[in-house]
């Protein structure tokens, strides 16, 4: 019989160790590139005067993509 531990897996059937939640490092590299992009799209809906289509279009991405942005990280356009 082959168990979980013998693959190296936790409970969940994930690499042990290599958890996001339980590791510092990922963590906090999660949490930077949040506040990049974050920053990033805050930047760009103010340059373009709060106007969604032309800061979605400046991006590169869809509108429906900048507005889960928005709504993700809280941001407000107005």
């Amino acid at each position: 019989v082959i168990r979980r531990r013998d693959l190296g897996l936790d409970a969940a059937g994930t690499p042990a160790g290599n958890s996001v939640e339980g590791d510092d490092e990922s963590a906090g590299f999660l949490e930077a590139r949040d506040s990049w992009t974050r920053n990033f799209i805050a930047r760009a809906l103010k340059r373009h005067s709060g106007k969604r289509a032309d800061t979605a279009k400046a991006l590169g991405i869809g509108e429906r993509t900048l507005f889960r942005y928005l709504e993700q990280f809280g941001i407000r356009d107005g």
